[in-house]
């Protein structure tokens, strides 16, 4: 058997609309790729393509541009402007990606989608991608400074988004193994978890160490000529499922959980039987779907805000001092806790190793934001950009294929994880853990269909 011929294919949502209002609830966006039992679907290919428009209303009602001009006078105090977080940009405007076969079996459902990207951009991209083609992909024309991206919020955005997925960023997959049809719905989020901003202090900062006091609850964007496009592979005969009859393709899975003590200890059934690795991200528990702030600032743990010189609000991070994985009581796959009394001074770095290691072997990673700058470790003269002055691996994370052979660990049959934090938490500001499960999945032909194995 050998490929014939390969085709580039865009289709129209099924919805039987192409533009799509977020203030009117028009949130979900359905798609259906369908091909040929000789045909593979080339599902890195896979692109949503659209204008985005963004806007705002005036007190008056009318409708303007996002900042009206604003940010020209970032550097007053009392400066209205509303911006988006700089390192998703409009990844951070979908809230959720369901994908199903032709029978409705659910292949993969991320929610959260914003939060998974909040973790796999800053480890996947470089400061040179993002000032050059994360423009068209994902709307990021920071260049890593906020005051940019607020600029970019004025005017509307042609982008050809990579929905970012597990299945997304698997092998092609024969069009018989999904009963020839693939359904795609991409769910928009709610503006007020997609902007903040209003009247602040020390705007700059933003991202860092302050916090805005407000933000217009009229923030709006839309979707409009919405397309998606993707590749298709040609056989001379029916396209042959791998070896053994299943097709394995990665997942994600999301999981969240809430910290407010300085001995924290909690346990997921993640119900996968080959889990690569887990990824967990901090947020406070006040910023999540909250317009006066930030709702993906991913950060290090924290003991809430006090008020600073100025006016400004200044965060109370706090350290991790230790950390255990465990699976079912026993210390897995690091037989050994992660103690800053031991590693000191270097915890932080060996932590970040494992952390930036759950996505990409760190062998192996070759593009990431991660530097003396983004982690404090060089102080603040190396904070030249705002994209700097926040972690890329303030959480912590374990990879269970050290060897990166996809055989991982499984947490069928009772099989549980562990995770157990020590840290200065003080108890009077609870945290969100946000935990991504990186995984392995197959889908079995059989004579009534496929079934999906986790």
């Amino acid at each position: 058997m050998s490929l014939v011929n390969s085709r580039n294919a865009v289709i129209n949502p099924v919805n039987g609309q192409s533009n799509f209002n977020v203030s009117s609830g028009e949130m979900n966006i359905h798609f259906e790729i369908s091909g040929a039992p000789n045909e593979l679907l080339d599902l890195k290919s896979i692109r949503l393509n659209c204008k985005i428009r963004q806007t705002n209303k005036s007190l008056a009602g009318v409708v303007q541009n996002m900042n009206n001009n604003q940010i020209n006078a970032l550097e007053n105090y009392g400066t209205n402007y509303v911006s988006i977080d700089e390192r998703l940009g409009c990844s951070s405007m979908i809230q959720s990606i369901r994908i199903e076969d032709s029978q409705n079996n659910v292949l993969e459902h991320i929610h959260n989608y914003g939060h998974l990207m909040a973790s796999i951009i800053p480890q996947t991209l470089n400061q040179d991608d993002i000032t050059t083609w994360t423009g068209p992909c994902y709307g990021l024309k920071s260049a890593g400074k906020r005051n940019i991206q607020m600029n970019q919020l004025n005017q509307s955005q042609f982008v050809s988004m990579k929905l970012y997925t597990g299945l997304f960023n698997s092998k092609p997959i024969p069009f018989s193994a999904i009963g020839n049809i693939l359904r795609v719905t991409v769910t928009l989020a709610n503006p007020q978890t997609v902007y903040f901003g209003g009247n602040i202090n020390y705007a700059n900062d933003i991202g860092a160490n302050t916090y805005a006091g407000g933000i217009s609850t009229n923030a709006n964007f839309n979707f409009e000529n919405v397309k998606m496009n993707y590749r298709v592979v040609e056989m001379d005969g029916q396209a042959p499922m791998p070896q053994g009859g299943a097709f394995v393709y990665r997942y994600f899975s999301n999981l969240q959980s809430t910290i407010n003590a300085s001995s924290y200890q909690n346990m997921y059934s993640p119900n996968t039987s080959n889990t690569i690795s887990l990824i967990n991200n901090f947020i406070s528990s006040d910023s999540l779907n909250n317009i006066n702030r930030n709702s993906f600032l991913i950060q290090k743990l924290s003991n809430g805000r006090t008020v600073a010189g100025g006016g400004g609000d200044v965060e109370n991070f706090v350290d991790i001092k230790e950390t255990q994985f465990k699976i079912n009581g026993v210390l897995s796959p690091l037989q050994f806790s992660v103690d800053e009394r031991v590693y000191t001074p270097n915890y932080d770095v060996l932590k970040a190793l494992y952390y930036m290691s759950a996505i990409t072997p760190y062998n192996m990673i070759q593009h990431s934001l991660i530097s003396n700058a983004s982690e404090s470790y060089g102080g603040s003269k190396c904070q030249g950009k705002d994209i700097d002055r926040r972690p890329v691996a303030g959480g912590v994370a374990v990879r269970y294929d050290n060897l990166n052979t996809g055989e991982g660990q499984s947490f069928k049959g009772g099989n549980n994880y562990i995770h157990k934090i020590d840290s200065d938490l003080n108890g009077n500001n609870p945290n969100e853990i946000m935990t991504t499960v990186y995984s392995f999945r197959k889908i079995v032909l059989q004579p009534t269909g496929s079934v999906i194995v986790n």
